[in-house]
């Protein structure tokens, strides 16, 4: 009998924890729809992780390596809390069709940070009453390889910084690598695996870059000799 009463209390207890859940579950569900719809995005940009967000804006697909990387940097670097980086991702991707770019994002975050911004509520109002300025940033950026007066170098360069966020100074040689191992020639397609070569070991420098290009020659061009 006393076993009984022992199950009979423990499972009236599990009943009773279960009980308060559901309760605190319909409270909350209650006091959302009494939110307005700005404070329910608000709540959730609070709550959810930049690796939530973005896999919910792409419907389930796994976010990528690189732009986990990216957002990590620059959390870091400008010292974001996890709130107001899903604000920046968010407008971001509005703003530049579902794309995440580098430069964009770094420019706006670095404003923030200069800005004191702290809460996703404040990140919402300077984003709304900077948006102008952003569009003047995003409009600079997207035209910058169409500019006339930009040579085909520096195109190359701002296409590694925009997929890698290389440095210009490893940028700068990767395409002396390439006219060096390619009779002067800019090798598109050589520049490319050079580049993901460089980014593979995460090339800070131009000394580390040129370290490690010597280590491509070596395996990969050396034993096949130069054409």
């Amino acid at each position: 009998m006393g076993e009984n009463y022992k199950d009979n209390s423990i499972k009236e207890k599990v009943d009773q924890e279960k009980k308060v859940k559901q309760e605190l579950k319909e409270e909350r569900t209650n006091q959302d729809k009494n939110l307005s719809k700005e404070e329910q995005f608000i709540n959730m940009l609070e709550q959810i992780s930049p690796r939530e967000l973005l896999e919910d804006v792409s419907q389930g697909n796994r976010a990528s390596t690189q732009d986990l990387n990216l957002i990590r940097n620059i959390m870091t670097e400008q010292k974001l809390s996890p709130g107001v980086m899903n604000v920046l991702i968010h407008y971001v991707l509005l703003k530049t069709n579902m794309s995440l770019s580098k430069p964009f994002l770094e420019k706006i975050a670095s404003h923030w940070k200069r800005k004191n911004v702290e809460s996703v509520r404040q990140a919402m109002n300077l984003a709304k009453e900077e948006h102008q300025k952003y569009m003047e940033w995003t409009k600079g950026i997207k035209h910058k390889e169409g500019n006339d007066k930009v040579t085909f170098e520096e195109k190359y360069i701002y296409s590694l910084y925009n997929r890698y966020g290389m440095k210009e100074e490893v940028s700068r040689e990767v395409i002396e690598f390439s006219r060096e191992i390619n009779q002067g020639f800019m090798i598109y397609w050589f520049m490319n695996r050079v580049a993901e070569f460089l980014n593979y070991h995460n090339a800070q420098s131009r000394n580390a870059a040129q370290s490690l290009l010597r280590t491509f020659y070596q395996k990969y061009i050396d034993p096949f000799g130069r054409s």
